[in-house]
């Protein structure tokens, strides 16, 4: 919901891959949607692992060069 121009576009490109032909629309649609669903999951999924693991990993490293100014630590598993 961040991006309504995204979700406008989507569906205004998505009718033209469904196909009377190939089966039920509705059907089509829902596994069309469902395609885009699991591709996002996995794009903004693996981007928010990412962005934990360097985060955790940058906090790490500004704990071990500096341990006068130890502070809480956000990542886990703790260490």
């Amino acid at each position: 919901m961040l991006n309504p121009k995204a979700y406008l576009f989507t569906l205004s490109v998505t009718p033209q891959f469904l196909k009377p032909e190939y089966g039920p629309i509705l059907k089509q649609g829902l596994v069309i949607g469902l395609m885009t669903i699991l591709t996002q999951l996995m794009i903004y999924g693996g981007l928010a692992v990412a962005a934990g693991v360097i985060f955790c990993w940058a906090a790490r490293v500004r704990r071990s060069s500096s341990d006068a100014r130890r502070g809480p630590s956000f990542c886990w598993p703790p260490g």
